[in-house]
Formats: structure tokens, C-alpha cells, sequence
């Protein structure tokens, strides 16, 4: 078997990809210092399975790889390939050729190749191993190795010789079988572990598929009961569809009513605008009859002014009658003495007569004015009355269009009003459809919702199932390991019991005495020193230290007792024991004192009689051993005290450093230094304080185990439920989306049909809105000759009012230019007897009794005028 090839790119110095092939024999590579030919050797010992980086002159395993220079950059994979010709079979395998190769990259991953299959370390080692190319094999010498080798101990001369052998091949099968038992055997009480655990759990996992299977069957009635509860619905929604149906013909019936009645409304609308018309007539009538009354009531007004005014008349003409009636009376009297005043009167009569006949004149031409004026405002009232009737029949043939208008309007408003509840349905029926697009959508966001609450809780349960299972598992790991442990720990107390039965560290005599067999054999006998000691944690060194041999002394009662031990152990040629006798043993005590001013120094832990624990018997033994003996904490307190403190005591440092008093110094390191009874003892209460914690740690894991079972249990339960549920959740809103599918499309329709009756309705609209812009310019045209007809009525009122007052001033007039034709008339004859008077005074008395006469006829004809006027204003006012 030889080296045949090696190929070995981008380990260390070789940049680049290099090949060296080796011939049978002696190959040597020379060289100057630094030109990489350890580099070779390294490579060849780091295909070989080398894990050690130290080994192969590095910190790190990156080291191996190239890490560039300033010419090449570095590189991210170290290869190294090894041909090793084995013809000989020395290697066992069916190969003639053997070809190893070794990948190491930059992440830390790092392959094996056997003949270029993937292979383990492992699988490297075992296949070199007793051929001298394994690990620690001889073929691989390298720099000061070979003095190490002739130099070193037997040990590891052994390890080179069993190499060369092929005995470490044999050792390391060994140690293997050894580790493959040992773990068989944890194997085993875990199995044994498990199936305790198992057969603990075998009720709940017999619960759990009850709970299995009753949940199938409970799943599957669930399933039948979702089914009759679906086809009860389905019957449900039937009836409903059918009773909606009846209500939609109990609708149509009632529309029907409801036309039948709307078309008996109409009808009677159409009688009662025919009637409103005949009252409309009727009024117009009222109101002609009216006028036709103010104006005969301002006729009779007229009269009556008349007469009142005849009465003044007649009532002036009574007082002026009565004056002359007195004064006629006076005169006739006074005839005789007044002739010359008589003629003075005349004059002044005259005059008189004279002014009445200039107002009877202008009377007169007042009176003509007026009859003028009145025969012009009849004209006018004329004039004004055509026009009024003009206007009156535009007017009335505006108020019929307006009419036929508002009829238009009417039946345009009711048709509108018609499509607007047909839209008003539509919208409604939008708005049901929209509310239950939006319940809709609201039911599936809030399944959509739930369903991702559902999700999440399940990512959440899954999460929580996975962490709960890697909880398990880490609980399971933490179990084994525990477990590991306290088979550890079982084994080593195993151990250290095994030794304390053995008494492994005493002597001959010692394990004599101690034996049970030979316990009556010794009076008096207390016990072991080393036994009876219990040293604090972390001291036992320097306990044992100080004690010395003295920890296998014989604690015993009398010296009597102590010389008939010694002589049995010479009988029977046991070996040799120290014999503590108590009713013998001195003990030199440290005073107070000095043991207070030892105890104030920085450092000083104490007597090591005080440091240790023991029963009272053993009392003055341990001061005898170590009731002299200083603890102090290192070497520095140990030599300050040498140096400063004269008074004769041993110091031990808790590093096991023993100082004379006489200045003599103990220290280092026993080499192969054996296992002392204090040291066994501490390291059997500390194994049984961990083996206490591991019992509590196991029992801790084993309740969290189940804790994290039951949770686990729980959690699959909850999952289980989710699936359900979300399953459920699913199916609802795929129903729910179907319907929401249905309820859009008809929606759509619904906003076809009423978009259709929209456009309709816009239409009425703009055919009402110009009918009703006509009906408002109609109404405006009513309003102007309603108020030009009300104008021109007002006007000829006025014209009426003019022309009566005109007449009433008329008649007026040609009463008083009647009363002053009589009064001038009158004054005539009254002057024209006056100058008779006076041409003949005779005549004159006869005239004034002539004149006294009528004076009486025209009191008595103006009282019946009066009288007869009167009646005649009570007449008219009746």
C-alpha cells in the first residue's frame, strides 16, 4: 500500500489546483524555507480526518482555506483528494484503489468522499484505523514528533506500538461495543421509562380515542342534523315564497280596488268641476245682481239726498214763509205808520230780487254744466262697460284653458305620481336588495372575518401545537437527559459506595477492623476518623491535607482496649492501625486569645477542628488531629502568618499547601493521586444532593410533561373544533356569495326597470313643467285682467259714483233754481203789490191780506211736501 496521488486545490498556500503524484518507494519534496512542503503534509494528515486545527498549525478551521494575497483573491472552498494504490488489501475494502477527499467551505461545512460517495468522519476513521494512517497513527511523523516519541512516557510509546500492531483497531471496536452497551443500557431503562410512562398514559390515550370515535359519530349525526336542518330551511323559504306570492295577488286584487276607486274619484272630480263651474256662473251672476244693486242703492241714496234737500227747502221756505207770514201780519198792522218805510223796503226788496235773480241765473247755467257732465260720463260709463266685458270673456276664456291645463296637469301628476311609486317600489325592492347586499356582505366580511380570526386561531393553535409538541420534545430531550444523568449519578454513587464498602484508601488493619465480620472482635471500639468527619464544601482538601494518615486512625475507648487490638492484629497479621485511646489522649489546646488575635487577620478561615462537623465521641480526637491545625485561604496569609506569628501551629492553605511550624513547606501536585475517604465522602453528599435534584428535576419534567401533554391534548381538541368550525364558516359564505351572485342580478334588473321608468317619469316631467310654465303665464294673464277687470270695475264705480253724484247735483240744482223761479216770481209780485201799495194804500192792505192768504196755502202745501217727502225717505229705507 503507497500514496499514489495527491490533488489538492485552494488548501493553504495552494492557490491554484495542484497535483503531486508519489512513485513506489522513497518520494521527497526540498525546498527553501516557507515554499509550503509542510503544507503537503498538512493536507494529507487533514483528508485523514484531522479535527484538530491546532494540529495542522492553525486558530480556526477558515485557516486551512486560502485567504488571497495581493495578486489572487480568496477563495471559498479548501479540496484536498488523496489516491492511495491498496492492492496489498491492507485497507479492509473489495477496492484495489482508494481515492479520499475532504471539502471545507467558508460556512464551516465540511464533506468526506470515499471513491467519490459522501461519507462520515466516522466512516474515515474506522477505514485507516490499524493501518498506521488513522488519527494517531505513525505513518505521519511530523516536526519534534519523533523526540516526543522517543523521549515520551510509556503511555504514549503504547498508543504508537498498539497502532503499529493493529491493536488499537481492536481497542477502538472495544471502546465502541463498551459505548453501544452503555447507551443500549440507558436505552433500555428509557424504554422501560417510556413504558412505564406509556402504560400511564394508556388510559387517557384509550380516553382520547373514545373521544375519537365518539366524535365521528357525533360528526357524522351533525352532518344528518345540518342536512334536515338545511331541507327544513329549503321547505321553509318554499312557504315563504308561496305566501309571498299570495300576498302579491292580494296585492293586484287591492290594486285593482284601488283603480276602481281611483276612477270613481276622477268621475266625481269631472261632476264636481262641472258643478265648481256653475257656481263660478252663478257668482258672475251674484256679482252682475250686485252691481245692479249698489247701483240702485245709490239711486235710492241719490233720492233720498234729494228729498232731504227739498225738505231744507221747504224748512227754509217754512221760516222764510213764517217771517213773511208775521211780517205780512206786522205790515198790515203797522200799515199805516210803515207806507214811507214801505218804500225804503222796496228798494231794499228789489235789490234783493235783484242778487236772487243773478244767483237763480247762475243757478241756471250750473245746472246746464252738470247735465253736460252727466251725459259725458254716461258715454264714458258706456265705453268702460264694452271693455269690461271684453276683458271679462278673455278672462273667462283664460280661466278655461287654465282649467284644461290644470286637467292636463292633473292626469300628467297622476300618471307621474303612478311610475314614481312604480319607482318608488323599484327603489324600494334596490333598497331591500341593497340591504341585503349590504347584510350580505356584511355576513360574509364578518365571515371573511371570522373565517380569518378562524385562520390566524388556527396558525395560532398550529404554532401553539408546534411550540407545545418542541416543548414536549425538549421536555422528552431534557427527560432523557435527566435521566442519563441520574443513571450517571446512580453509577458513580454505585461506584463510590462500591469503594466505601471496599474501603478503598485504608490500610490492611484498617479495613480489618472495620469489617463486619470482626466488629466483636473490638471492645470499645468507636469508629474511623475518616468516617466520622463531615468537612464543609470546598474544604475538603485542606482537611485531608492536614489530617494526613490520621483520617484511618481508630477511635476507641481505653488503652487496655487499644493493646488488645494491636495484639490481635499481630495474630492474625492484619496490618498495622493507630489507635486513638480517649481515657490516654492528650490534647494541647490553641488559648483564646491568640486564637482571637489569629481570627481578626484577613484570610484566616479557622481551627480545623472548629471548620469540620462530627459526633460528640469523636471530640477529642479531632482536637487531637486538628486542633492545632490553622485553615488559611492561600499561600500569601499562610507565609504572613509564618513570618509574623510566632506561636507553633500548622497552616493549611484550601489548596492543600501545609506549613510547618518550624517553617517547613508541603505543596504541589501528587501526581496519580489516589481518591481519600473525606474526598469520597464529599463527593458522595454531593452526588446524593445532585441525585436529590435530579429526582426533583425529573419529577418536575414529568408533571410539566404531562402539563404539556394535557395542554397539547387541548390544543388538538381546539384545532379539531377550528377546522369545524372554519369548515362550517366556508360553506356558509360559499352560500352566501351565491345568493349574493342572484341578489346583484336582480338588482341590476330592478335598476333597468328603473332607469326605463326614470326616463318615462322625466318626461312626464318636461311635458308638466311646460304645461305648468303655460298654466303660470295663464295665471299671470288671469291675475293682469283680473285686476284690469277689478281696475275698470273700480273706474266705473267711480264713473257711477261720478254720474249719480252728477245727477243728485242736477236735481239739486233744478230744485233750487225751481225754488228761486218761485221765490222770483214771488219777490216780483211781492214788489210788484208793494208799488201798488204804495200807488194805492188800499190795495195794498188787500194785497197784504191777499198775500197773508197764500203765505197760509204755502205753509200749509210745504208742510204736506215736507210731510210727503219724509214718508218718502222712510219708504226708501224701508
Amino acid at each position: 500500500m503507497y500514496l499514489r496521488k495527491i490533488d489538492i486545490k485552494g488548501f493553504k498556500s495552494f492557490a491554484d489546483h495542484t497535483i503531486i503524484d508519489f512513485q513506489p518507494g522513497i518520494n521527497i519534496i526540498v525546498g527553501p524555507n516557507g515554499c509550503g512542503k509542510s503544507n503537503v503534509v498538512d493536507a494529507i494528515r487533514w483528508v485523514l480526518g484531522e479535527a484538530n486545527i491546532r494540529n495542522l498549525r492553525g486558530q480556526k478551521s477558515e485557516d486551512v482555506i486560502f485567504n488571497g494575497t495581493d495578486n489572487n483573491r480568496a477563495l471559498g472552498m479548501a479540496n484536498v483528494e488523496i489516491d492511495i494504490n491498496n492492492a496489498e488489501h491492507i485497507i479492509s475494502t473489495e477496492f484495489s484503489e482508494v481515492a479520499v477527499a475532504r471539502k471545507l467551505f467558508r460556512s464551516g461545512e465540511s464533506e468526506f468522499y470515499l471513491n467519490s460517495s459522501r461519507v462520515r468522519l466516522k466512516d474515515i476513521h474506522s477505514l485507516f484505523t490499524g493501518t498506521g494512517l488513522g488519527r494517531r497513527g505513525y505513518s505521519i511523523i511530523g516536526q519534534g514528533e519523533l523526540e516526543q516519541v522517543l523521549n515520551g512516557q510509556g503511555l504514549e510509546r503504547r498508543m504508537f506500538l498498539e497502532e503499529a500492531s493493529g491493536i488499537s483497531k481492536h481497542r477502538q471496536q472495544r471502546d465502541e461495543v463498551r459505548r453501544r452497551i452503555t447507551t443500549t443500557g440507558e436505552d433500555l431503562v428509557r424504554v422501560s421509562d417510556l413504558l412505564s410512562e406509556l402504560s400511564v398514559r394508556k388510559l387517557e390515550v384509550e380516553q382520547k380515542a373514545n373521544c375519537a370515535r365518539r366524535y365521528i359519530s357525533l360528526a357524522s349525526e351533525l352532518t344528518e342534523l345540518d342536512k334536515q336542518v338545511m331541507h327544513y330551511e329549503i321547505d321553509k323559504l318554499t312557504r315563504d315564497m308561496q305566501q309571498k306570492h299570495k300576498l302579491q295577488q292580494e296585492k293586484k286584487d287591492s290594486l285593482v280596488i284601488a283603480q276602481t276607486k281611483l276612477n270613481q274619484w276622477q268621475q266625481n272630480w269631472q261632476a264636481n268641476t262641472k258643478q265648481m263651474e256653475e257656481l263660478r256662473l252663478e257668482i258672475e251672476r251674484l256679482r252682475e245682481e250686485k252691481y245692479s244693486l249698489e247701483n240702485l242703492l245709490n239711486s235710492m241714496s241719490g233720492e233720498i239726498r234729494l228729498s232731504e234737500e227739498r225738505i231744507k227747502n221747504h224748512e227754509e221756505r217754512l221760516t222764510t214763509n213764517g217771517t213773511d207770514e208775521a211780517k205780512y201780519a206786522e205790515m198790515l198792522h203797522k200799515i199805516g205808520h210803515d207806507l214811507n218805510r214801505m218804500s225804503n223796503d222796496f228798494e231794499e226788496e228789489e235789490q234783493k230780487f235783484q242778487l236772487r235773480l243773478n244767483e237763480y241765473h247762475e243757478l241756471k247755467l250750473n245746472l246746464t254744466a252738470v247735465e253736460e257732465s252727466i251725459e259725458q260720463l254716461n258715454c264714458e260709463f258706456e265705453d268702460h262697460k264694452l271693455l269690461a266685458f271684453d276683458v271679462m270673456r278673455e278672462e273667462t276664456s283664460t280661466g278655461n284653458r287654465i282649467r284644461e291645463i290644470e286637467d292636463l296637469t292633473a292626469r300628467l301628476a297622476e300618471k307621474g305620481q303612478r311610475i314614481n311609486i312604480y319607482i318608488e317600489e323599484l327603489g324600494n325592492q334596490q333598497g331591500r336588495s341593497t340591504s341585503e347586499l349590504d347584510r350580505l356582505q356584511t355576513d360574509i366580511e364578518h365571515l371573511n372575518r371570522s373565517i380569518a380570526q378562524e385562520e390566524h386561531h388556527q396558525h395560532q393553535l398550529l404554532q401553539k401545537k408546534r411550540q407545545q409538541a418542541e416543548e414536549v420534545a425538549l421536555l422528552e430531550t431534557e427527560f432523557a437527559r435527566l435521566d442519563m444523568e441520574r443513571v450517571k449519578i446512580e453509577n458513580e454513587l454505585l461506584g463510590i459506595r462500591e469503594r466505601q464498602r471496599n474501603l478503598l484508601g485504608y490500610s490492611s488493619g484498617v479495613k480489618y477492623i472495620l469489617n463486619p465480620a470482626n466488629k466483636n472482635k473490638f471492645p470499645g471500639l468507636t469508629g474511623v476518623v475518616g468516617e466520622a468527619l463531615e468537612v464543609p464544601e470546598g474544604m475538603e482538601t485542606a482537611i485531608e491535607i492536614a489530617v494526613g494518615r490520621g483520617v484511618e486512625n481508630v477511635v476507641i475507648e481505653k488503652v487496655e482496649q487499644a493493646r488488645q487490638a494491636i495484639e490481635l492484629l499481630k495474630q492474625q497479621r492484619a496490618g498495622r492501625v493507630t489507635f486513638l485511646p480517649l481515657d490516654v489522649l492528650r490534647v494541647q489546646t490553641v488559648p483564646s486569645e491568640v486564637l482571637s488575635q489569629l481570627l481578626s487577620i484577613d484570610g484566616v478561615m479557622g481551627l480545623a477542628s472548629q471548620l469540620v462537623n462530627y459526633p460528640p465521641d469523636f471530640k477529642l480526637a479531632v482536637e487531637y488531629l486538628l486542633g492545632r491545625i490553622l485553615v488559611t485561604r492561600d499561600m500569601n496569609v499562610a507565609i504572613n502568618l509564618l513570618k509574623n506569628f510566632s506561636y507553633p501551629l500548622r497552616t493549611v492553605t484550601l489548596e492543600g499547601e501545609l506549613f510547618n511550624g518550624n517553617g517547613a513547606i508541603t505543596g504541589g501536585i501528587k501526581p496519580n493521586q489516589t481518591e481519600g475517604p473525606l474526598k469520597r465522602k464529599a463527593e458522595e453528599n454531593s452526588l446524593n444532593l445532585k441525585q436529590q435534584q435530579n429526582r426533583q428535576a425529573l419529577d418536575k419534567n414529568r408533571s410539566m410533561t404531562q402539563q404539556a401533554d394535557e395542554k397539547l391534548s387541548v390544543l388538538e381538541k381546539q384545532l379539531d373544533s377550528n377546522i369545524h368550525r372554519l369548515t362550517e364558516f366556508n360553506m356558509k359564505r360559499d352560500m352566501m356569495n351565491e345568493q349574493k351572485q342572484k341578489t346583484t342580478a336582480e338588482q341590476v334588473r330592478l335598476a333597468n326597470e328603473q332607469k326605463a321608468y326614470q326616463e318615462q317619469f322625466v318626461h312626464i316631467q318636461i311635458e308638466r313643467d311646460e304645461l305648468l310654465t303655460e298654466k303660470t303665464q295663464l295665471d299671470n294673464l288671469q291675475k293682469e285682467l283680473q285686476q284690469h277687470n277689478q281696475q275698470l270695475g273700480v273706474e266705473l264705480e267711480k264713473m257711477k259714483v261720478k254720474s249719480d253724484t252728477a245727477i243728485r247735483d242736477r236735481d239739486i240744482f233744478r230744485e233750487r233754481c225751481s225754488s228761486y223761479q218761485e221765490q222770483v216770481d214771488m219777490k216780483r209780485q211781492e214788489l210788484e203789490n208793494t208799488k201798488r201799495s204804495i200807488e194805492q194804500l188800499q190795495q195794498v192792505r188787500n194785497s197784504y191780506e191777499q198775500s197773508y192768504n197764500q203765505c197760509k196755502q204755502l205753509h200749509n202745501r210745504l208742510m204736506e211736501e215736507t210731510k210727503s217727502e219724509q214718508q218718502k225717505i222712510v219708504d226708501i229705507k224701508c
